[in-house]
């Protein structure tokens, strides 16, 4: 992989998915992103692309505190999806606090944390690791 094709944003805040939207696909590394206001139509989504063998996302960034399906709900329904097991998801809070890093430890699929900012550099992180990660 030489760029990052195709990444979800999940979040309630509208805002926040438009600020992050901005930030990605203005980084030279990232091409398309899809936002999603809460966990249950990002895994619609995603369960849609498994049945008719489309192209899943290269990346996930994951709001916790979402309604209607939060974060948490989402990675229990996301685990149980065999076909999703290489996508790559990172913990999108603001701020990061003791509780949310105790339950994040019971997922294995949670690769790091970002905070709410989505400054540039930590997206810059996250395409270095994944491209890095695919190259070998």
């Amino acid at each position: 992989m030489t760029r990052i094709k195709h990444t979800y944003l999940i979040d309630d805040n509208e805002f926040v998915l438009m600020i992050g939207e901005k930030s990605i696909t203005n980084h030279p590394s990232y091409d398309k992103v899809s936002t999603f206001e809460n966990g249950r139509l990002a895994f619609n989504s995603l369960k849609k692309c498994v049945q008719n063998n489309e192209q899943l996302p290269d990346l996930i960034i994951l709001d916790v505190n979402m309604p209607e399906m939060n974060g948490w709900e989402f990675l229990d329904a996301f685990a149980e999806t065999p076909e999703l097991a290489d996508i790559p998801v990172y913990l999108f809070t603001a701020p990061v606090d003791t509780e949310i890093l105790e339950k994040a430890k019971e997922f294995k699929l949670i690769k790091g944390f970002l905070s709410k900012s989505l400054p540039f550099k930590e997206i810059d992180k996250i395409a270095a690791l994944l491209l890095v990660d695919h190259k070998a």
